[in-house]
């Protein structure tokens, strides 16, 4: 962990000192979760995110999904695993 200063208006000072005694945490503790909740994303907004970003990926594909899984799996694959 590093230490660093930094310089707060009053009303933000009061703001966190106010969150502080409400929480029972460090202003320091605050002042981390803060950081970290705004600059960090968690594991839950990666996945959503990703999510996000392939939603309607293959929206302007001009064929039937049924007839392409049934493409694809077609082919000798159970033939090689010895059936």
């Amino acid at each position: 962990m590093k230490r660093t200063q930094i310089y707060l208006s009053d009303d933000l000072y009061f703001e966190i000192k106010r969150r502080s005694k409400k929480s029972k945490k460090s202003i320091s503790e605050i002042i981390r979760q803060t950081l970290r909740e705004n600059l960090m994303p968690s594991k839950k907004d990666e996945i959503l995110s990703s999510i996000n970003k392939a939603f309607g990926l293959w929206k302007d594909r001009e064929f039937d999904t049924e007839t392409y899984i049934r493409e694809i799996r077609k082919g000798e694959r159970l033939d090689n695993l010895g059936y």
